[in-house]
């Protein structure tokens, strides 16, 4: 090689850093050229992780590869999760994240230049058939109940009590005798969990799980509200203006508390050794709240009226509570009535609500004839998330706060509360009939629910 060609390839080598440089440079500061747009763009990046891990992400429908493809196409080592994806030209893409046995989770996203996407702890929910744990007679009223340690669910049809320990799978049965001629699940007005979820009451029966042993209340209770105090060995109950405790140690009643002013009392509820009770003053339309400390018997009464906002609590209110929220619901008139967490003010979240559950963090999730709603636990942000051709039968909200499972009576659906994206997004993950009572198992990895598949009525169990 002569002195004039090594001044060429001097030159042509210089040209070439002088050109592969700046790019280097800017494709190490976040920059790209776009090629279909003929400019030079500022990249974004998405970081992604999901629960289970080593899930496939895919790009527009395309599995993201490592570097590694480029020398060694055929050994398909796509990109998983977790992991972190960088250069993305500002676009809308569809993310998918997908592994074998699971439903796909997958978004339309758009990243803006410079913009980092961060999918944290994406659950994944595994596709499976339903199991039936045990067959029910489909022309009987059924209604479960779940225990307050969250570990049983109890089953009741026709005289029959059946116990299922959702932790290890096994049942127990247990046939109550009859009162008035009608099945316990037909008239049972008092279904309840003691607090130490040892025993359960049905209409007068009191079951104990340790013993077996069936204490039948007198006659005298058939009809009447029981509630179960703190203790798990007494019940409170109500007697025209008294209100007394049943101990079942003995079956004997003694007079506890008096109803103050002589009021007519609808519902009452105990809950952390507070009384609860809502009551109708003489002369008056709208109701009041009283709670009574049952160790002090001192009481504190809270006005729903609440005429500056618009409020009227007049109906057949049922007291209700979510772990610590205290919800009361008009059972004639299906309206819902919620107290903020910061304010105590009292709001109406609408007509026609058939169903509400609330989230671990508080948010109050409801369905409304044909519409599915949220709020947070202050009730000052109100959202509808969705409207469906179909009533909603049952909710059930996973751990997460994010993912929500319901049943439309034909089918169950999974819902992504998340809408940091623009949308919500919902997949129908199982069809049937009849579907209601959705309930998680402790690790909420199975979900049971009452419903009629392929012909057979009975409590069944989705593998999620």
């Amino acid at each position: 090689m002569n002195k004039h060609q090594r001044d060429n390839l001097t030159i042509l080598f210089i040209i070439i850093f002088c050109f592969i440089s700046p790019v280097i440079i800017l494709y190490g500061y976040g920059y790209k050229i776009n090629w279909r747009r003929l400019s030079l763009e500022q990249t974004a990046a998405l970081t992604a992780e999901s629960s289970p891990k080593n899930a496939t992400i895919l790009l527009n429908n395309r599995p993201q590869t490592s570097w590694l493809n480029a020398w060694w196409p055929q050994t398909n080592n796509y990109q998983k999760t977790p992991n972190k994806i960088k250069g993305l030209l500002p676009d809308t893409y569809t993310v998918t994240l997908q592994l074998d046995g699971y439903w796909p989770w997958e978004r339309k996203i758009s990243f803006a230049p410079g913009q980092s996407v961060y999918l944290k702890n994406t659950k994944l929910f595994r596709q499976s058939q339903p199991t039936l744990v045990s067959a029910l007679n489909a022309k009987s009223q059924t209604k479960t109940l779940l225990s307050p340690d969250k570990n049983q669910l109890a089953i009741l049809t026709d005289n029959n009590l059946l116990i299922l320990n959702l932790t290890s799978g096994q049942f127990s049965t247990t046939t109550l005798p009859t009162t008035n001629q009608q099945s316990r699940a037909d008239s049972a007005d008092n279904f309840a969990w003691s607090p130490d979820s040892q025993q359960i009451l049905v209409q007068t029966a009191v079951v104990s799980l340790a013993t077996k042993k069936i204490n039948q209340l007198p006659a005298i209770f058939v009809g009447r509200k029981l509630v179960w105090l703190n203790d798990s060995q007494r019940l409170l109950f109500l007697n025209k203006t008294q209100w007394f405790i049943l101990s079942l140690n003995n079956n004997q009643s003694t007079q506890f508390l008096a109803v103050p002013n002589s009021q007519t009392v609808g519902d009452f509820f105990v809950k952390a050794n507070q009384l609860y009770f809502v009551a109708q003053p003489a002369g008056q339309i709208n109701q009041q709240l009283t709670l009574v400390d049952l160790s002090t018997k001192q009481s504190a009464t809270s006005s729903l009226s609440a005429e500056e906002a618009g409020l009227n609590f007049f109906g057949d209110f049922s007291i209700k509570f979510s772990g610590d929220h205290l919800e009361l619901y008009d059972t004639g008139r299906q309206r819902l009535f919620v107290q903020s967490n910061q304010t105590n003010a009292w709001s109406e979240a609408g007509n026609r609500v058939t169903n509400f559950i609330r989230t671990a963090d508080g948010r109050l999730i409801y369905a409304n004839n044909f519409e599915l709603w949220q709020a947070d636990p202050t009730f000052i942000n109100e959202q509808l998330v969705n409207r469906l051709s179909q009533t909603i039968a049952s909710l059930a909200c996973y751990q997460d706060n994010q993912n929500l499972f319901y049943s439309t009576g034909d089918s169950i659906v999974l819902f992504d509360l998340d809408n940091r994206f623009g949308y919500y997004q919902s997949l129908k993950i199982m069809d049937g009939k009849n579907i209601s009572d959705l309930q998680f198992n402790p690790n909420e990895d199975e979900l049971y629910f009452l419903g009629n598949i392929n012909n057979k009525f009975g409590l069944y169990r989705l593998a999620i």
